[in-house]
């Protein structure tokens, strides 16, 4: 809740979007409880290799392999585009899809 006040306030989002953004929300124990049976994922970890295989390893042998299943990356911390792909081109390089 406290990010979408600050969406609102920047101006990001209207004020009448956050309790539709809040019913669409849904807080989990469980990472299973979050990727099972679901068609998009989208992780946002640390920025490290073994971060980044270890959670696309646990997401694909909970889930299968959703339609769409994609990252957020840090360009600061990737070293910019060409680092982003180097990057997301280790940790995926044993995904299933």
């Amino acid at each position: 809740e406290t990010t979408l006040a600050d969406l609102e306030t920047m101006a990001l989002i209207p004020a009448r979007e956050k309790a539709l953004i809040l019913s669409r929300v849904t807080v989990v124990d469980a990472l299973a409880d979050a990727v099972v049976g679901v068609p998009y994922v989208q992780e946002a970890i640390q920025e490290t290799l073994d971060a980044k295989q270890s959670i696309f390893g646990q997401i694909e042998s909970l889930a299968g392999s959703p339609d769409f299943l994609t990252h957020a990356t840090q360009r600061a911390l990737c070293g910019g585009a060409s680092g982003e792909s180097a990057i997301f081109s280790a940790f995926c390089r044993n995904c299933a899809g």
